[in-house]
């Protein structure tokens, strides 16, 4: 009796011990699925991104082949990957988790190879750069003339953008290399390089080597990888390279770049003149700042409308004044008008008392001028 006791109750722990394994699959598999469903989202926004991509314009025919590729593409996002009512189709299910799990496989796979197919065709090798808004009619129409300049096949090789800190330069750099991308036509790699002041030439050489996938040798000895470079990018047809934020005065031949003939584009940004007589693109084009009342329509658009409702004429009118020693620079006024919002929202009772001191920092520190009320 007491073995059969013992032997029913080993039983019955096996049987618990096989639900709670099933059980514990069951949750892992859920969990699983819900990381499945994050990713597809995440591929999906990836998607979408390439759409915007490729959608922006540049100088030259429109490709009936990239087109029918968007429409393609937006379709799909649109009809086939609503994520909410892919999830509704898989409940009420026999097996609900199995069947998500098949659907995700099956859209993930469809979604991958439509992904993969605008990228080899209609994509240039290179990474997005993160685009910040360009503001200015007259900056604008900077980006509008060397966009027309990158996208023709002859003509210049090198491109420079001069200007003091904060007016723009990377804001069209980063343009420029966004749609150059989603021109494969015209280049094969597309190259962004940030240098800054503390950037020393075999690091700019190891990111170049980086993108085109060239291997440099560990020693930095920077004539070598010269050489590697110049051997690299001349086997590449077609390339636009940036250098941004160059604060060092290189030569085309120091870091490794090759004759820029037809198909090949080099773009320079700086805030230092000299910059540019080495690397002989001639005159630059020079990004001026803000006028006053630019810069104040500007400072006005990122305070708001209900922090500006709450300020007294006489505040403003300082505001207005003191701005002027920002030499137009736009995010050195984006930042004044945070500073001025974060104001607003810490003390909402006392906006005119606060900001007064704000201003009276400032001009205690000689960012701005000081005024009389």
């Amino acid at each position: 009796m007491t073995a059969t006791i013992i032997s029913l109750a080993i039983s019955a722990l096996g049987l618990l011990g096989s639900f709670i394994g099933v059980a514990t699959g069951c949750i892992n598999l859920r969990k699983n699925q819900v990381n499945s469903w994050r990713l597809l989202g995440w591929r999906k926004e990836l998607l979408e991104d390439l759409i915007r991509q490729l959608e922006q314009p540049m100088d030259g025919p429109v490709n009936p082949a990239l087109s029918q590729w968007i429409n393609k593409a937006k379709e799909y996002a649109r009809d086939k990957l609503n994520i909410e009512e892919l999830k509704k189709g898989t409940r009420g299910k026999c097996c609900p988790d199995i069947e998500a799990g098949l659907l995700i496989d099956e859209k993930m796979t469809e979604l991958n190879v439509l992904i993969e197919n605008g990228q080899q065709k209609f994509h240039a090798i290179g990474c997005p750069q993160r685009e910040t808004e360009i503001i200015g009619s007259a900056v604008e129409q900077v980006k509008r003339d060397i966009l027309q300049r990158v996208s023709q096949v002859e003509g210049a090789g090198t491109i420079c953008i001069h200007g003091i800190a904060g007016v723009g330069k990377t804001a069209i750099a980063a343009a420029v290399n966004n749609q150059a991308l989603t021109k494969p036509e015209l280049f094969d790699f597309v190259i962004w390089v940030s240098v800054s002041d503390q950037a020393e030439l075999w690091r700019v050489q190891e990111d170049i080597a980086g993108v085109i996938g060239e291997k440099l040798p560990a020693d930095r000895n920077t004539v070598n990888r010269a050489g590697i470079l110049h051997a690299a990018l001349t086997g590449k047809r077609k390339f636009l390279l940036i250098l941004d934020s160059m604060w060092q005065c290189y030569s085309p031949s120091d870091i490794g770049i090759p004759e820029l003939t037809r198909g090949r584009k080099l773009i320079v940004t700086s805030r230092i003149r000299s910059v540019f007589d080495l690397m002989g693109g001639g005159e630059p084009f020079v990004i001026t700042s803000l006028t006053n009342e630019d810069g104040w329509s500007l400072f006005k658009r990122e305070l708001g409308t209900d922090n500006l409702s709450k300020l007294s004429g006489k505040i403003l009118s300082r505001t207005e004044i003191a701005l002027q020693d920002l030499q137009g620079v736009s995010s050195a006024i984006k930042n004044l008008a945070q500073t001025f919002k974060n104001t607003c929202k810490n003390s909402p009772t006392n906006i005119d008392e606060d900001w007064r001191g704000v201003l009276d920092c400032f001009e205690q520190i000689g960012n701005l001028p000081r005024q009389q009320e």
